[in-house]
């Protein structure tokens, strides 16, 4: 059976290239880029709260909260931490998933060499 996406968008040079769909913020979508593969799902955690859940190629890193739904360090200790995440931050900013001001202003400079797909597969 083959499956059809709810939303598709590339990313190069961390522009938006190609956007196809309507994104929905409560249905599970992957970022994907030639360093690693992100599963993202929006759930309950254990206290109720809403949050994104984040897999790196299968392997939970992250839950991240309301208001802002990124990590509070800010963008770069995350990245360096997490050297390939890049990709997925961005993505949580060209999503308007976070509105987190640091991670915007990092990404006004910090984007150039950005490469990656977003995709949402149909959930209805």
């Amino acid at each position: 059976m083959e499956t059809i996406n709810q939303y598709q968008a590339d990313i190069k040079n961390g522009k938006l290239v190609n956007e196809k769909g309507s994104f929905f913020r409560a249905a599970p979508f992957e970022v994907r880029s030639e360093e690693a593969v992100y599963t993202i799902e929006y759930i309950k955690d254990h206290e109720k709260e809403v949050v994104y859940s984040v897999k790196e190629d299968g392997q939970r890193i992250g839950e991240y909260e309301h208001p802002f739904f990124v990590p509070n360090e800010g963008p770069e200790k995350v990245i360096a931490q997490f050297s390939k995440s890049s990709s997925l931050f961005h993505a949580f900013v060209v999503l308007n998933i976070t509105k987190h001001k640091d991670y915007r202003r990092y990404f006004e400079s910090n984007s150039d060499g950005l490469k990656y797909t977003i995709t949402q597969k149909k959930f209805l």
